[in-house]
């Protein structure tokens, strides 16, 4: 035994009881020789009963010590149950915490399933989708040939403006280079008019007078001409725009 273990028995020890055994008995061997028989015997009865009690109190001591240890024991078993308990308790909190993040996660799918389920009621059948493809196409093909016809007729008003603004433009022309004819017979009319005053004097009509009456006829006859041409190209239009009409009816 080492001196620890001994100084630790010393101190777990009452130390005093002995002390006092061995004063006692080396006292009592002291007095044999000087002391009475009575005495002596007295004496020797006395250190029996110390011995006695020192007995009782080793045994109670020895007793505590077995009890301690036994205390010892129980609570090193009553650690190691706790500790056992709650690595069981803890495993069996994280399997709970799996199972409620396994059964939020059902739930949420099932949340999501439920929505996605409802949307899907909420949509048109195959078939209905089906009819409304084709009446879209239908109407996508009967725009198309809406859009064909009007471009027909943009066209064909656009050739016939074009052939109006030509024959409003020959007309010009034409008529441009009647009045230049005018003109010119108008000045040749009044170089003949410097002969023929004297004959005005007297109520003659003059040659400028004549002219002036043909001009006013020639630009009537021009005017009715005029009137009749565009009355034929308003006519060919109306029977063009009524045949075009007539096929989109059809």
């Amino acid at each position: 035994m080492d001196d620890e273990a001994i100084i630790r028995n010393r101190l777990a020890v009452e130390e005093r009881p002995f002390k006092s055994l061995v004063l006692r008995y080396k006292a009592w061997t002291n007095s044999i020789n000087s002391d009475t028989r009575e005495n002596i015997e007295h004496g020797y009865e006395a250190i029996l009963i110390q011995i006695a009690q020192y007995e009782l109190a080793m045994k109670q001591h020895q007793l505590m010590h077995q009890m301690n240890e036994r205390e010892v024991r129980n609570y090193q078993n009553e650690v190691s149950r706790i500790a056992t308990e709650i690595e069981d308790t803890q495993s069996h909190i994280s399997k709970l915490k799996q199972d409620l993040e396994r059964a939020n996660e059902i739930r949420n799918n099932k949340l999501e399933y439920d929505r996605i389920a409802h949307d899907i009621l909420q949509l048109e059948d195959r078939d209905t989708y089906n009819k409304n493809i084709l009446q879209m196409r239908a109407d996508i093909d009967l725009l198309k040939e809406e859009k064909a016809k009007q471009s027909a007729v943009f066209k064909n008003r656009k050739e016939q403006f074009s052939n109006l603004l030509a024959v409003v433009k020959e007309l010009q022309t034409s008529i441009t280079n009647e009045r230049e004819s005018t003109n010119e017979m108008k000045n040749i009319v009044l170089n003949m008019d410097d002969g023929f005053d004297d004959r005005s004097d007297e109520g003659t009509p003059t040659p400028a007078a004549a002219v002036d009456t043909a001009d006013a006829e020639m630009e009537e006859k021009e005017k009715t001409a005029s009137s009749h041409r565009f009355s034929e190209r308003d006519e060919d239009a109306d029977e063009e725009g009524m045949v075009e009409d007539g096929e989109e009816g059809a």
